[in-house]
């Protein structure tokens, strides 16, 4: 009898459609748009300071980890 060979599992399959793409490529424009807007103006710019970090914090906090935890619908 031949014995079958078992090919491991490492490194693990990636699980990437179109929908983690695109999420990803939106993080990266939104954070480009934060940091142009970090660097307009004077230092005391209301736009370099309260704008710019939000926008920054949504990149940040909000759209990269949604493109890392969002399931995709392979099955």
């Amino acid at each position: 009898m031949k014995e079958k060979k078992v090919t491991p599992a490492w490194p693990p399959p990636l699980d990437i459609d179109k929908r983690h793409v695109f999420l990803y490529a939106l993080g990266f424009v939104v954070c480009i748009i934060g940091y142009l807007l970090l660097s307009v103006g004077p230092w005391d710019n209301p736009i370099s300071r309260t704008i710019a970090p939000l926008v920054l914090l949504v990149a940040y906090v909000v759209i990269f980890p949604m493109a890392i935890m969002k399931k995709s619908n392979k099955k």
